[in-house]
């Protein structure tokens, strides 16, 4: 069977091609795919490719190291999130809703429209954590968000600047 019914998504068709490309020249290759495993799930192998020369000048064998670098790339996306999203509400975080505004003013100036910031900050919300519990808080504080995401347009932006400041 070919190693192309591995490959999870269609770019890596293009790196595939490379590789053979560059092993054919008789250099060596390394770069990552997206592939999937005999029980289908997804995982992401960092190949490095070397040409074995024989007498000829094109190689005929190689050398192939795979690593699975899966728990390190999924590692990678969730320092990503927490760069930038809130992870209690899933919300874009503080950072993320500075360059969002400064984005947005930026399209406004340029085509002469307005824009509007709306802040949000809930009055005593300490008291619900200490009545009923930080579990309970948090999950208000998730419902309320999700609530007002579904409020929005395509075009607008929700963030959580603070414990209880949307």
């Amino acid at each position: 069977r070919s190693f192309r019914m591995l490959l999870a998504e269609p770019e890596s068709d293009d790196l595939l091609d490379t590789l053979w490309d560059e092993v054919g020249r008789n250099l060596p290759f390394s770069g990552e795919v997206a592939c999937r495993r005999g029980d289908g799930s997804l995982c992401t192998l960092e190949l490095t490719v070397s040409p074995l020369p024989e007498e000829a000048s094109t190689a005929s064998r190689c050398l192939v190291l795979c690593r699975d670098v899966s728990s390190r790339k999924r590692s990678e996306r969730e320092l990503q999130d927490l760069a930038f999203y809130d992870p209690l509400t899933g919300l874009a975080n503080p950072r993320l809703m500075r360059e969002r505004a400064r984005q947005m003013l930026a399209l406004a100036r340029r085509n002469g429209s307005l824009a509007a910031l709306l802040h949000i900050d809930l009055d005593h919300f300490s008291a619900v954590n200490r009545q009923f519990g930080r579990s309970t808080g948090d999950e208000a504080l998730r419902m309320l968000a999700e609530r007002l995401r579904q409020g929005l347009r395509e075009s607008d932006s929700l963030a959580r600047i603070g414990s209880d400041e949307f």
